[in-house]
């Protein structure tokens, strides 16, 4: 069995391993496949993905422990974009758990009127698809109320590049993008630039899952 996992070799030069050839371009991350990652002590052989090189690796007996912690680290997480903050994954549109406001509380007007994230108030609310919207003034609110499917943020607000992988994710309001006169919120500015690289075929793919995760989303 092969564990994947990503670590520098600065760190594995200086802290875990001893190497037999020593590797090069520190500041680079590297992405290993280790074999044999119960922790006996022998060596093991890696291979440095993109090179198509395998280094013998003699293992130090805390690298033992180190990897049983780091596999276990990696079952946890290998599905965390699956359930990345649990607060509206479940929701058709994305809210705040602790105000219980769509869009963590920011006016989804302002992201075309203003060209920025902008925090709602509390007194220009709106309730839209059973959920609340703020805005930052009154105006905003009635220009939603008009139309809100013109304002408000495609997939229910779930990040629109993990909603082109099929499954949904929250989304950080600041982080979005305005194509094709649609509101597009992403988790990370990574995922934005990942999203970014193919628009179109990522737009396209999203729409077509949205509408099969939309239905198993509660309101």
């Amino acid at each position: 069995m092969d564990v994947a996992f990503f670590l520098t070799s600065d760190y594995a030069n200086e802290n875990r391993l001893d190497c037999d050839e020593k590797m090069v371009a520190p500041d680079i991350v590297w992405l290993w496949s280790v074999s044999d990652p119960v922790g006996t002590g022998r060596c093991s052989d890696i291979d440095l993905y993109g090179l198509g090189k395998t280094w013998q690796l003699r293992l130090r007996p805390i690298w033992a422990a180190f990897r049983l912690f780091f596999v276990t680290f990696l079952l946890i997480f290998s599905v965390y974009p699956m359930a990345t903050m649990a607060s509206g994954q479940s929701r058709r549109v994305v809210v705040d758990t602790n105000s219980g406001y769509a869009l963590f509380g920011y006016d989804p007007v302002a992201y075309f009127t203003r060209h920025v994230a902008v925090p709602g108030l509390r007194e220009n609310e709106f309730v839209w698809q059973g959920v609340s919207w703020i805005f930052a003034s009154k105006a905003n609110r009635a220009v939603f109320m008009d139309d809100p499917e013109i304002y408000a943020p495609q997939y229910g607000g779930h990040g629109a590049l993990a909603m082109a992988r099929g499954y949904p994710a929250d989304c950080n309001p600041n982080v979005w993008a305005i194509y094709g006169d649609r509101l597009f919120l992403f988790y990370s500015y990574t995922a934005r630039a990942a999203w970014a690289e193919a628009v179109d075929l990522h737009v396209e793919r999203a729409d077509k899952y949205w509408v099969e995760v939309e239905g198993t989303l509660s309101r």
